[in-house]
């Protein structure tokens, strides 16, 4: 599609905020640029192409402006997703994000081949046809860090996946800068009324990914603890009781009706959904990756089992697994590749 004919080469009508940062010379902001198109094509039935189009160019500018930046690369998938279509088994990698409106669908294709080709001043359009923009963004701001030039490179993303990501990250709704680690950094949980949210800072969050999963991306995690590790990290307030109780008997033949009673009350011990709050709660006490690595990995296992056995494909078919190989595939398909085509287990070894 020729768009030379919609708008011209500056871009007004934009608004420079109180807030608005000074410009740092020389900044780039590095922008997930995919969801642009969603936020500036949503009306498409009432707001034509023209219209969409000049809504985008003007929210391009006032990321670059807010982040302090004097450029802005904008990056969009737009062929294959680094192979994690072929890598999912249990789940269609994003397969969820199949029936949406095709009216929406259109107008969001025509707002992403704008951002391709787009020559405004400052924007820089950077396609991704081998892998997935957010892996692009990741080695930049590697790329970025290895160069000594920390402070002049920023990211953008509404993309929790990102948060896995070092560097420097612009706020996606306030605009602010935060300075994320390379390395593990932390989980939290975010609690407001009775919901509860995991929000995470460097690798971290990537652990705490491949236990619960990642619903916009159709990866399942692991999908529950098992019954052992519920009854070491979760017992129930009767069986601590009956434990304590064991440890202080004196008497034989009551220990014996102890030891009984609490046989039955593990009996009933079920399986645990994993969610944020479990992932949470079983990688409290790690702190570096490593410990993270053993304790994901014993909880596939504990799952799984030791050995192989036998796999139900997402398309019906069958195939022999293991746990390890599960974790694998979970992991191949949450990792932000730091250099082009990265396997994750580069980082295992690490």
């Amino acid at each position: 599609m020729d768009f030379s004919t919609i708008g011209d080469t500056s871009v007004e009508g934009y608004e420079t905020r109180p807030d608005s940062p000074d410009e740092v010379k020389g900044r780039i902001l590095h922008h997930d640029s995919d969801f642009l198109a969603y936020q500036c094509g949503y009306k498409w039935e009432t707001e034509s192409l023209a219209v969409s189009i000049e809504h985008l160019r003007k929210a391009i500018q006032t990321c670059r402006i807010m982040a302090g930046a004097e450029f802005i690369f904008l990056y969009l998938t737009m062929g294959d997703k680094g192979g994690r279509n072929s890598i999912a088994t249990v789940k269609e990698y994003q397969a969820q994000r199949a029936g949406r409106d095709p009216g929406l669908t259109k107008r969001v294709k025509e707002l992403r081949e704008f951002m391709a080709t787009c020559t405004d001043p400052g924007v820089t359009p950077k396609v991704q046809m081998e892998q997935e923009a957010d892996d692009a963004l990741c080695q930049a701001m590697q790329a970025a860090r290895s160069r000594g030039q920390y402070q002049l490179n920023v990211l953008q993303s509404a993309d929790k996946d990102l948060w896995m990501v070092g560097g420097l990250h612009v706020n996606a709704k306030t605009y602010e800068i935060e300075d994320f680690p390379f390395g593990y950094g932390q989980c939290d949980l975010d609690i407001n009324g009775t919901r509860k949210k995991l929000v995470g800072r460097g690798t971290s969050f990537f652990w705490h990914q491949l236990l619960m999963g990642d619903t916009a991306d159709n990866i399942p995690g692991l999908p529950e603890f098992s019954e052992k590790l519920v009854l070491e990290y979760w017992p129930t307030k009767a069986i601590i009781a009956a434990r304590d109780k064991i440890k202080s008997s004196t008497s034989t033949g009551q220990s014996v009706k102890l030891k009984k009673s609490l046989s039955n009350l593990i009996a009933k011990v079920k399986p645990k959904k994993v969610g944020a709050v479990g992932a949470y709660e079983y990688l409290y006490h790690c702190k570096t990756d490593r410990q993270a690595m053993v304790a994901v990995l014993n909880a596939y296992r504990e799952y799984y089992g030791d050995g192989a056995f036998t796999a139900t494909h997402w398309n019906g078919s069958q195939f022999q697994c293991t746990a390890g190989a599960m974790l694998v595939e979970q992991a191949q398909l949450l990792w932000m590749r730091r250099t082009e085509g990265e396997d994750v287990i580069k980082f295992f070894e690490e």
